[in-house]
């Protein structure tokens, strides 16, 4: 229901759009305060668009370590130092919608939401019900759930500590982008139109009444396709001025700091792959990267899975295409 995976996946347009607080401000249950926690664990590109696979407090990058091309869930939780040191494995767990805030990382596996230590110590589980699009802000986690199988997923918050989960909509929800004080999501109970409430649950409202998928807010505007990703579309928070903005296929995409990267079939590859592409938003130029697919960003760097064979290895790419190197080799 989530986030299409492409064979190449270029997974970390992982950029990582973390806004930090200083060291006079603490999170709830740390130990420690860091300069540059991050208030945010995760941008709302990476956890939409990236799976969440990539993030990054201070100069460590948390990752996942590959993607088995059979989908076993044999990736694990890793840490590196941005500059390829001090490689640590944090757990045995397959994380997905990875958010590091203060002392703890914060991810899904198998469904389930769980925290642990930086120093990958003190594993806790905080709920057991089928979770995703997980979105750690400050002392509170929003994610969607459903409590039965088979059951509509509906959008909660609940502490970092795991305690007071609330239940904010009844609408079969995904996609959510948790933005100040809304939530916008796609609304599946009503044509997969967009929606908005506040992260109180209060003054739920229709965006805008399209049918949508793949939704990503930046700014002041939403980014969407529709079913048939033939156009990359914009819309005012407010459901006004409709724009296209990419006219072609885009097969995935993410937006960092005013540029949008993107994912297309290229019309000269005869395997009619995926390449990437950038492009400022309000220009209409694109400039070509390289072949893959875009998932997450974290700074000036593209964090993607290219298939080694029996597996995915993580890779990253400077977005102005000066470095590509591989981030984690298996020992």
């Amino acid at each position: 229901m989530k986030k299409i995976i492409a064979c190449l996946i270029l997974i970390s347009i992982t950029l990582s759009g973390c806004n930090t607080i200083n060291n006079e401000e603490k999170l709830e249950d740390s130990k420690q305060v860091y300069i540059n926690n991050n208030v945010r664990g995760n941008s709302v590109g990476n956890i939409i668009n990236g799976n969440g696979r990539v993030a990054k407090q201070d100069n460590y990058i948390y990752f996942t370590n590959e993607e088995r091309n059979d989908w076993a869930s044999d990736a694990n939780l890793y840490k590196i130092n941005s500059d390829g040191t001090d490689k640590a494995k944090l757990c045995d767990d397959s994380p997905s919608d990875i958010n590091v805030v203060g002392n703890w990382v914060y991810y899904i596996s198998g469904g389930n939401i769980y925290k642990i230590r930086l120093d990958g110590t003190n594993k806790t589980l905080l709920n057991e019900e089928y979770s995703d699009y997980l979105q750690v802000i400050g002392n509170w986690m929003y994610y969607i759930r459903r409590p039965e199988q088979g059951e509509d997923y509906n959008i909660y918050k609940m502490k970092i500590d795991g305690t007071e989960e609330t239940k904010l909509n009844t609408d079969f929800s995904t996609d959510i982008n948790v933005v100040g004080d809304s939530i916008y999501y796609i609304n599946y109970s009503d044509n997969d139109r967009i929606y908005k409430i506040g992260t109180d649950g209060s003054q739920r409202a229709l965006v805008h009444d399209e049918s949508v998928f793949h939704m990503i807010v930046y700014e002041d505007w939403i980014y969407y396709y529709t079913m048939n990703m033939d156009v990359l579309y914009k819309v005012r928070v407010d459901g006004t001025q409709k724009k296209i903005v990419i006219d072609k296929p885009v097969t995935s995409y993410n937006i960092k700091d005013d540029w949008i990267y993107y994912s297309t079939p290229k019309e000269e590859d005869k395997f009619q792959r995926d390449y990437i592409y950038k492009q400022k938003i309000g220009e209409n130029s694109s400039v070509e990267l390289g072949m893959g697919s875009v998932l997450s960003i974290v700074d000036d760097w593209i964090y993607y899975y290219y298939d080694q064979g029996e597996a995915m290895q993580l890779f990253r790419m400077k977005t102005d295409r000066t470095q590509n190197e591989q981030v984690y080799q298996d020992e």
